[in-house]
């Protein structure tokens, strides 16, 4: 199931429609249906340069990143300041540190938080999949930066098994009722995940304080180079079409 829900979206994405409507092309071609060939070249040309424009990511990012507003770190209060897990590269392979991506704000919004005195501890969220990154702990990864940049490790607990934002919610719970803490959380995510997420943590039964970080839309200017495709676009777009798609398949197996 779970090999199936990471691999499926792929091809819904706009580079994964591409490549398949390519490959549905050539295979026409063969078989001498010029026609058929044609139409699905140029869908595959059509989506690539429809979402790699800067109205289009635009649009998609805004209204995603757009439904919770920034809140000022220590103007909630809380039981445990939640850090969820995002792309991130454990210390192997010839690096020398943790590493995470666009995503790694999420880290230093936590610490934010965490030294405002919104909450004592910090949940770091996040396991990993072996078919995509063997071996990966990202509660573990979360949790070592957190550290290294001055929080206690007393103060970080580490959830390692989630494979997705259902799970994170899943097994925080399962933690906290374990500590006889109330659901009181602050959600620390990146923007455009935070509709989804806040949703699942809420169906859980949190009672969770959003707040959204690592915002990627950016405003742009209505003119020709708008139009011109470029690939943090097309980049910006897929993240976005992923939120929608798991929103839709969460809804549909009851997690939100």
């Amino acid at each position: 199931m779970m090999i199936i829900s990471k691999l499926l979206p792929l091809f819904v994405y706009p580079v994964g429609f591409a490549f398949t409507a390519f490959l549905a092309a050539m295979l026409f071609f063969k078989l001498k249906k010029n026609i058929l060939a044609y139409v699905c070249g140029f869908a595959a040309i059509v989506v690539l340069y429809i979402f790699s424009i800067s109205p289009t990511a635009y649009s998609l990012v805004n209204s995603l990143e757009s439904k919770y507003p920034v809140v000022a770190p220590g103007s909630k209060k809380a039981e445990v300041i939640v850090v969820l897990g995002g792309p991130g590269r454990p210390k192997k392979d010839g690096r020398q540190f943790v590493e995470f991506g666009e995503a790694g704000e999420r880290i230093f919004d936590g610490i934010r938080w965490w030294k405002s005195g919104a909450a004592p501890v910090i949940i770091t969220s996040g396991g990993g999949i072996d078919f995509i990154m063997k071996g990966q702990k990202e509660g573990e990864d979360l949790k070592t930066l957190i550290t290294e940049f001055g929080v206690p490790s007393k103060n970080v607990w580490a959830e390692n098994e989630a494979r997705n934002t259902y799970e994170n919610a899943l097994y925080t719970r399962a933690m906290m009722i374990d500590k006889g803490l109330p659901l009181r959380i602050v959600l620390v995510t990146s923007a455009i995940h935070m509709p989804r997420s806040y949703a699942i943590f809420k169906k859980a039964g949190f009672d969770a304080v959003p707040a959204p970080c690592d915002f990627i839309v950016d405003t742009y200017q209505k003119n020709w180079f708008a139009f011109l495709p470029r690939a943090e676009n097309l980049h910006s777009s897929t993240q976005a079409i992923k939120e929608y798609i798991g929103i839709a398949s969460y809804k549909i197996l009851g997690w939100l």
